[in-house]
């Protein structure tokens, strides 16, 4: 083995290393092992400079970074891998002697088994919708005398008989060589009345934002409806009908306001047959129902409240796992804000070619790449889960940069823009590049546009000085609306302060779970008051329990609704050191906080400090 050969030739030439004068060897794992894959990671080995590997007896690989994935392998196969800690370049340790294991890929397995949802059971229309299956190119079917296959991820069947037991049955299968058709999913249904075949109104969300939601609303032509978007923790207090109630006097008090009489406001607001809608703006990391209300052409209600679920996601999140098929090429999508360019017109992308290689210059660099920006409704409905497919798509109709600047751009860690783009929209960007020693590699990322500029929320956190000394001012809030019979209702409050520098670094996921743990429940009368009015005050810092003057502290707070729509929310304020008309001097709260959110972790010294006057 060449790394082998290597250290015992340097042993050869060199005085002896004795072991504390080496580095310790790199403590290492493997996992995410499938049948043609594995990743290896180790932990950072301080004062090494860098780390060598050698994978299955190949030629010795330097990167200084903590994981190196492997693709491309064959299944129930074993593969060794060697790998040490280079010296730093401070010289003062030696390499670390290397560590040697085997890992063994996994046999073959069977595709997910996809999840039916039954959208609609009527005797002239059933309908079942799913999501995509990884690594799936189409799916089987079977429903009483019927069986067939789609590339889609829905089906639509007429012909079946009124009042009766059904099953459907559905498999995923693919044209992969080592993915095997998935276990089938069954679903058991009964169709509805011949008397009740074709319903007025049927409702299916399509995709979301962090501020928006996409739907389809089948309705026949002659149908009149109103639509809109409500926290799904409205349903905790009010019922369907107090929902329709509500939203009903909303439409007739804006008929009113506008002059208009109730069939003349159903003739210029209300919609009609089958459509396409997205509701916005909505609040981000939050349970909603989208709801249809029907009506007649005089404003009557003529239909049960239509409602289907839906979840908004954080500012800059996604439901698609980003695709990366080698660690010596990044794409990042991300939203950014310059001039004319907003998150609600345009996609920033970064990409940086030989990751990990910066120091010895030695790592594969980017002589080619091509791309393709499409929606994610369209990547879904034309290419499935089938990543390969997706491959070969953009490899021959792909946007190709090959200019020499570009290139050297890319592999500096260049930037470019998708301008005018459609607001409110999902976006998947796929990438292939070859490398200039001919090593191909497949990035895909998704993000969505927003549907406005403007930052939109349901729960925040002020923190301040106060004018007494050592004291620290703290005002919890949540979207609130006093005119309105229902709010989003809160189920838990947990708060904890802690000084800024003790949790430096700490992503927001490890926060909320030390708050979970930690912190301090806000008492049920507070909580309440908080439901009541929309906000409460808290004060840190009295004779039992002071605050250091000077110290930077963050109050860092766990949302909970009734809904179960969880949040954490933070503010940050230093404490001020006492003057002599401390009594005196005017105080201010800090403006509302937002949580920015990037891919991977967000650190918790992103934040606002208070200003004082």
């Amino acid at each position: 083995m060449v790394l082998l050969a290597s250290i015992a030739a340097v042993s050869c030439t060199q005085e002896l290393t004795t072991d504390a004068d080496r580095l310790p060897a790199p403590k290492a794992a493997a996992g995410d092992i499938t049948c043609t894959s594995f990743t290896v990671s180790w932990d950072i080995v301080t004062d090494a400079g860098s780390y060598t590997y050698v994978f299955n007896g190949g030629e010795p690989e330097t990167t200084d970074k903590t994981s190196v994935t492997f693709t491309g392998l064959q299944p129930q196969t074993t593969y060794s891998f060697v790998l040490k800690a280079d010296k730093g370049w401070n010289g003062k340790y030696a390499d670390s002697e290397p560590v040697f294991f085997r890992i063994t890929t996994s046999p073959v397995s069977a595709l997910d088994t996809p999840e039916p949802e039954l959208v609609a059971a009527y005797m002239s229309k059933t309908i079942f919708s799913w999501k995509p299956v990884r690594g799936a190119t189409s799916y089987e079917y079977e429903i009483g005398p019927y069986s067939g296959s789609t590339q889609l991820c829905s089906i639509e069947l007429g012909g079946l008989h009124a009042s009766t037991d059904y099953v459907f049955s559905l498999r995923a299968v693919s044209s992969g060589e080592y993915n095997q058709p998935s276990e089938y999913a069954r679903v058991s249904f009964t169709t509805r009345p011949a008397e009740e075949d074709i319903p007025q109104i049927i409702l299916k969300v399509i995709e979301c934002g962090s501020d928006y939601i996409s739907f389809d609303v089948y309705a026949l032509p002659d149908q009149n409806y109103l639509f809109f978007a409500v926290p799904a923790s409205y349903f905790a207090t009010a019922s369907d009908s107090d929902v329709t109630g509500i939203f009903m006097n909303y439409f007739r008090s804006a008929a009113s306001d506008a002059g208009l009489s109730l069939p003349a406001a159903v003739s210029q607001y209300a919609m009609s047959g089958t459509g396409n809608y997205t509701e916005a703006p909505v609040y981000p990391e939050m349970n909603y129902y989208v709801a249809v209300i029907g009506l007649d052409s005089q404003g009557n209600v003529n239909s049960p409240l239509v409602k289907s679920p839906a979840r908004t996601f954080a500012d800059g999140d996604t439901d698609e796992h980003p695709v990366s098929e080698q660690n010596w090429f990044q794409q990042l999508l991300y939203h950014g804000t310059f001039g004319a360019y907003n998150p609600s017109n345009s996609l920033w992308v970064k990409w940086e070619g030989g990751v990990g290689d910066a120091k010895t210059d030695s790592g594969k660099k980017v002589k080619m790449m091509k791309n393709l920006l499409t929606s994610t409704y369209s990547y879904r409905t034309f290419f499935g889960s089938d990543l390969e497919l997706l491959k070969l798509y953009v490899e021959s109709r792909g946007t190709e940069f090959r200019n020499a600047e570009d290139i050297k751009k890319l592999n500096s860690g260049g930037f470019s823009s998708y301008y005018k783009l459609p607001a409110a929209t999902s976006f998947t960007l796929a990438s292939v590049v070859e490398a200039e020693d001919g090593t191909k590699g497949f990035a895909v990322n998704t993000l969505a546009t927003k549907s406005s500029e403007t930052y939109y929320d349901w729960a925040f956190v002020k923190l301040g000085a106060t004018s007494s000394e050592a004291v620290l001012a703290a005002n919890l809030s949540i979207a609130f609306d006093g005119s309105s019979p229902v709010n989003i209702g809160i189920s838990e409050v947990k708060y904890l302060l802690k000084k800024t520098s003790e949790i430096s670094g700490m992503s927001l996921s490890d926060a909320s779970e030390m708050v979970d743990r930690d912190g301090v429940t806000l008492k049920k009368p507070v909580l309440d008051m908080l439901n009541m009015t929309g906000s409460v005050s808290l004060e840190f810092g009295n004779s039992s329990s002071p605050l250091e003057a000077g110290e930077k502290y963050t109050l860092l707070v766990n949302f909970t609704s009734n809904a179960s729509d969880k949040v954490i929310r933070f503010a940050t304020a230093t404490v001020p050191h006492a003057t002599s008309n401390s009594s005196s001097k005017a105080s201010r709260l800090c403006s509302d906080v937002k949580v920015r959110s990037v891919i991977g972790n967000v650190n918790i010294l992103e934040t606002f400090d208070v200003e004082y006057e």
